[in-house]
């Protein structure tokens, strides 16, 4: 197809702040405290936010690279030293005197750091992703070199809690082929193995004292004697000496809803004696008030547990838009934003732009996306959260109302990868992947009217829920054998099952080894469903499949069009299907890409993300060939 209309490009309709760690601290400039938060910006250039906790006065200081930074430590009461992510993996040191940047260091591999803890040497220990090393950084000399795996498990990709001792002990977990808690001795150079559990498990380290390692295995707790290591069944772990309180609590706890977290009882590391996914996020002032992070927003809450919210003193920078868009009843445009748990509206009528808050308390993202009835149902990583939110309504999150996040009813799953759909019951149904470490899914439905939740964990036993689709009598889904943080088991075949509401799976037929991919679409009475770089074609009345239509290359999303037309994206080009015949009759040249897509009420052009940015296509030429 020659001369193809050119895409309109919308602008970058995507803001949001997505916070990734929070240290307080005394700015040896200006000696005042403050907040130090690494903002994480997807596609972009990552940021340290410094806020002075009494004036609220901000600045803002770019990573050298990278799009933001888990790990963050303060050292010599001048060094913030950040480990990076998502793509270069670096260690950075900014000097707070003169806020200048020395030369970022990296270690072949690794990707992005988890966590960092400073050991009884002075250095700091950062644990990282994928090769799961644990790197030792000389924050005077600016130096880096890896101490090794702690696991010699191949599978493990992960480092993840980091703990360092007063007697010279560095404490790491891990996983996810097998979870892990190792021992490395700073004076001897040698790791040993702790303790061991099986896949889908998790190990976190509450505390050192006494001679002994206390940790919890999925809420159950253990106890190490040091340095022997044996395991001391009957040791219960010392209460905290100091406690810090968040007097508020969260009516759905998670990642911004604090119950309580312990301040530590040693010096030389920040996560020391804490649990270290909330020490994130909420730290002690040297007032005694306490500070943490919620969203889009920081609190202050003093002693009396009143609690005043702030928004950041800059405005938020332009990030990549992430998967589902959706349009509603009045032809506004709506999309989730890469991490910070936000969603944005853009106005087709006059250009406007609207960015939200977070929309729950879990960190991560926002996957499946549906409007029904004026309402904006959500399907969220990492939690598993399922979010009901009413653009009519006032912003009430802290509260749980507005957005309203539902009852958690399964801990099994993480990562609505297989998006949302609108069921033949009416009932938004969407497709899961299990928790980190484990293989599964699940098929997710929230009533519309009563906000009842139900969910089916393993509709495929040990596959992820790639895709879902809708008939008028059937959920049609995808699977395939990833995991969340392990790798794919390509011995395994992938499958495509059909749901029937109220009596659950009625058919599954294998789809062959390897990756299924997430797409499918119901269209003239068959199922044309995304089988790497081609399509798979089920015929709904015989229950077979009749064809297959190859693309090339792979496949990232279906969406039907008008006219019996089916748009099918890879890489940088859509290819123009004919569901009634099942044939390609052109394609159209993307220099741009695509990621989320959408299409137009009269179903004959369609909205699409492309990184930040997000575009209109009216394929002119393509309906001038369908009406000659």
């Amino acid at each position: 197809m020659s001369n193809p209309s050119a895409p309109i490009h919308l602008g970058k309709p995507c803001r949001n702040f997505n916070f990734q760690t929070m240290l307080s601290l005394v700015d040896p400039k200006d000696r005042r405290e403050k907040l130090a938060l690494s903002n994480y910006v997807g596609g972009g250039r990552g940021s340290i936010i410094l806020i002075d906790v009494e004036t609220h006065a901000g600045e803002q200081i770019p990573l050298p690279a990278d799009d933001g930074a888990w790990a963050m430590a303060f050292v010599g009461d001048r060094y913030l030293v950040v480990g990076t992510d998502l793509k270069e993996g670096l260690v950075c040191r900014l000097d707070l005197t003169n806020r200048e940047w020395a030369e970022p260091l990296h270690n072949a591999k690794t990707t992005y750091h988890w966590n960092v803890a400073q050991g009884l040497d002075g250095h700091l220990y950062f644990t990282t992703y994928p090769t799961a090393e644990v790197l030792r950084y000389n924050p005077i000399e600016h130096t880096l070199e890896s101490i090794g795996r702690p696991t010699d498990v191949a599978g493990n990709y992960y480092s993840k809690e980091i703990m360092a001792s007063n007697d010279g002990w560095i404490f790491v977990t891990g996983g996810f082929e097998q979870a892990f808690v190792s021992a490395w001795n700073i004076e001897s150079r040698e790791w040993t193995t702790v303790a061991v559990a099986d896949m889908g498990l998790r190990y976190s380290i509450k505390d050192v004292a006494d001679g002994c390692l206390y940790l919890e295995l999925e809420g159950e707790p253990e106890c190490y004697s040091i340095p022997s290591f044996d395991r001391l069944p009957d040791k219960a772990p010392p209460s905290a000496e100091e406690p810090i309180p968040s007097r508020q609590k969260s009516s759905t706890p998670g990642m911004y809803g604090f119950t309580t977290v312990l301040q530590g009882r040693r010096k030389g590391g920040d996560n020391t004696g804490m649990d270290i996914s909330q020490a994130r996020f909420i730290k002690r002032l040297r007032d005694h008030r306490i500070a943490g992070v919620a969203g889009q927003e920081y609190f202050i809450e003093d002693e009396t547990g009143d609690r005043v919210y702030h928004r950041i003193p800059f405005d938020p920078p332009e990030t990549v838009i992430h998967a589902s868009l959706v349009l509603d009843s009045k032809g506004d445009l709506w999309g989730p934003c890469s991490f910070g748990q936000t969603i944005f509206r853009y106005s087709p009528a006059d250009g406007s732009v609207w960015n939200s808050l977070a929309v729950c308390n879990q960190m991560g993202e926002v996957y499946g996306m549906v409007s029904l009835n004026g309402l904006l149902f959500m399907a969220s990583y990492a939690g598993g959260d399922h979010v009901i939110y009413d653009p009519s309504q006032p912003w009430d999150q802290h509260n749980n109302v507005n957005p309203r996040t539902l009852d958690k009813v399964t801990d099994h799953i993480c990562r609505a990868v297989g998006r949302s759909t609108i069921g033949p019951d009416g009932a938004v149904w969407s497709g899961w992947r299990a928790k980190y470490g484990t293989y599964g899914g699940a098929l997710s439905r929230v009533d519309p009217v009563t906000f009842e939740l139900s969910v089916w964990n393993d509709p495929v036993p040990g596959q992820t829920v790639m895709g879902v689709a809708a008939d008028n009598e059937h959920i049609y889904f995808t699977t395939n054998p990833s995991g969340e943080g392990i790798p794919v088991k390509d011995n395994e075949p992938g499958w495509f099952g059909i749901w029937k509401p109220g009596t659950g799976l009625i058919a599954k037929h294998e789809m062959g080894l390897g990756e299924v991919t997430a797409s499918l679409v119901v269209a003239s009475e068959r199922v044309f469903i995304v089988q790497w770089d081609r399509l798979a074609v089920f015929d709904i009345p015989t229950k077979s499949f009749r064809s297959q239509i190859g693309l090339g290359d792979p496949c990232t999303k279906l969406l039907l069009l008008a006219d019996g037309v089916l748009a099918a994206f890879t890489k940088q080009k859509v290819t123009w299907i004919d569901v009634g015949t099942c044939t390609i009759i052109g394609s159209v040249h993307l220099e741009m890409g695509s990621f989320g897509a959408v299409a137009t009420p009269d179903g004959r052009a369609f909205y699409f993300s492309a990184g930040m940015d997000l575009y209109l296509l009216e394929p002119k030429e393509l309906w001038a060939s369908r009406s000659r």
